[in-house]
């Protein structure tokens, strides 16, 4: 029953003169679909919602447009049950009474007994529909609730364990139409409305008067889905005031969504005080400051989601900012690639962050406007998992959960440890300073860590050269994985090159190569961490036995 062609009519002009037709200006809900922005010869007739997108056009024809279904309509079809309202319902005359028995159906005085074949189908499925806690009618194109109050009455006694309902792909317009809906599944918990057009309530006099009818019916859901429904933030604050309990609300891909501000109702009032999980993947959010601000008021937010947003930098926060309550973070398929995101991150959320997703979007979309440092391509993200976790723990000292993974107490020791071993590593190189490194000096107290540099030796100018053990020309290739020991590469360079077992080994990162074959700086590595901390595939390293 899905129709392809979804359309908002913005315009109705009536017959003049002599013709009979009316003119329709219609706003595709596919924008690339229209033909221009509601101008004809010069006039604006009509404004599209999707504004500079050329999503309007003109429709002679009626015939070509469909109202929709009701929700009685689509709920008979998609259950096969007879709702009270529906014109396939067959009423007995008025004072007659209709007995169900085995045989088919009873009408009161007359006695006579209409044949019902499957009639014992039929209560089952009403039995049924009783004991449905959930429903979906996405794709049914539910325009209004329809019927009359014998059906209202139906729905209020059938639906009685009704928690969600999903009318996603629906052609609602006001929302006085999806309170009806609502106030006939008294038990209704949570509401999907994806791929909505549902018009701002203070801007349709079909909505005026029905204010508290409309609080009624919206008061006691706790859910509401409504994402790629084109909606602003103001759009979404002039209906807030009636979500009075409302705990967690979706509103991915709506493009207009850029903002959050304000966070208060069209009279001043405080909305969405209940508030719990937000989620803003998709929309058009950039600016973390303004969003950090916005979000101040919702003292009892524990979930914000601004996955695949072109969210690039977090600035660090301004002196005198108050740190942000926010247990839990998703930040995934972002563009951000900078590390010094992610201390500001940290001064945003203090001890507050416990639970972090966090993956980078491709490559190819990730163009960053993040200021460059002198450490280089070391001060940025790599998009490897696995190495950018120990160093997100590092960096985030309140995480518990990292990707819905544990955070432990001895994973957190080695990636603490690692942090700082990376560091030395590449202020030894020269690539950038200690101070450059959040944390780097708090972790070396917790973990008592000398503070002594790293020791950087020039090969040309020392005595490790010529105890160098052959060269790179005839260096040895060996495997092994980046999660083990640095005691297992010590052996495996011991059967190497055949040493004996007493016999000691110091492993030496290298780089900057000399013309005799032989690199010139060197950092001796030590043990306690993991191979995948101080080598990649490919490298090469130095063995001085």
């Amino acid at each position: 029953m899905q129709w392809d062609v979804t359309v908002s009519v913005r315009l109705a002009i009536p017959p003049i003169g002599s013709t009979t037709t009316y003119l329709y200006g219609i706003e595709y809900d596919d924008a690339a679909r229209g033909k221009h922005e509601g101008v004809y010869e010069g006039k604006q007739l009509f404004e599209p919602r999707q504004k500079g997108k050329g999503a309007g056009a003109f429709l002679l024809s009626p015939k070509d447009l469909r109202r929709g279904s009701t929700f009685a309509e689509a709920l008979s079809e998609r259950y096969g049950v007879d709702i009270p309202g529906s014109p396939r319902v067959v009423k007995p005359a008025e004072g007659e009474k209709a007995v169900v028995g085995e045989k088919g159906i009873t009408l009161g005085s007359t006695g006579i007994v209409v044949q019902a074949p499957g009639i014992e189908e039929v209560q089952k499925r009403l039995g049924k529909l009783g004991r449905l806690q959930s429903i979906g009618l996405e794709g049914y194109n539910v325009c209004k609730l329809g019927g009359n109050d014998e059906t209202k009455a139906f729905l209020r006694e059938n639906l009685t364990s009704l928690t969600t309902l999903d009318v996603s792909n629906n052609l609602l317009t006001f929302w006085s139409d999806v309170a009806d809906i609502v106030s006939c599944i008294p038990s209704l918990r949570k509401i999907v409305l994806n791929n909505s057009r549902i018009e701002r309530l203070t801007r349709r006099p079909h909505d005026l008067g029905k204010e508290a009818e409309i609080r009624e019916a919206l008061r006691n859901i706790r859910e509401m889905e409504i994402c790629n429904s084109y909606l602003s933030w103001s759009d979404v604050m002039v209906i807030a005031p009636f979500l009075l309990h409302l705990q967690r609300l979706d509103l991915v891909d709506n493009a207009p969504l850029s903002t959050l501000e304000p966070m208060r109702s069209d009279h001043g009032v405080p909305v969405l005080l209940e508030l719990r999980y937000l989620n803003l993947s998709g929309c058009a959010i950039a600016d973390w400051a303004a969003l950090m601000g916005s979000l101040i008021p919702l003292k009892k937010l524990e979930t914000l989601d601004v996955s695949n947003t072109p969210l690039q930098y977090i600035p660090p926060p301004p002196p005198s900012h108050a740190t942000v309550n926010l247990p839990h973070l998703i930040l995934l398929s972002s563009p951000i690639l900078d590390w010094t995101s992610i201390d500001a991150l940290h001064q945003w959320t203090g001890e507050n962050l416990t639970s972090l997703k966090f993956s980078l979007s491709p490559p190819s979309k990730s163009e960053h406007d993040a200021p460059a440092d002198d450490a280089g391509p070391a001060r940025r993200l790599s998009g490897d998992q696995a190495a950018d976790r120990s160093i997100l723990i590092a960096k985030l000292p309140a995480l518990e959960m990292l990707n819905s993974s544990p955070v432990k107490s001895a994973e957190r020791r080695d990636a603490e440890m690692g942090y700082i071993n990376m560091v030395d590593r590449l202020v030894a190189a020269g690539k950038g300073k200690k101070e450059d490194w959040a944390r780097y000096d708090e972790l070396k107290r917790i973990h008592g860590v000398d503070s002594a540099p790293a020791q950087v030796v020039d090969l040309k100018k020392s005595h490790l050269r010529s105890r160098l053990y052959g060269t790179f020309e005839l260096a040895t290739t060996i495997s092994v994985l980046p999660a083990s020991p640095m005691a297992l590469l010590r052996k495996k360079i011991h059967r190497a090159l055949k040493l004996d077992a007493s016999q000691q080994v110091g492993i030496w990162t290298v780089s900057d190569k000399f013309d005799e074959g032989v690199r010139g700086m060197a950092v001796e590595v030590p043990d306690g961490e993991t191979v995948g901390w101080w080598f990649g595939d490919g490298d090469e390293i130095i063995a001085q036995i």
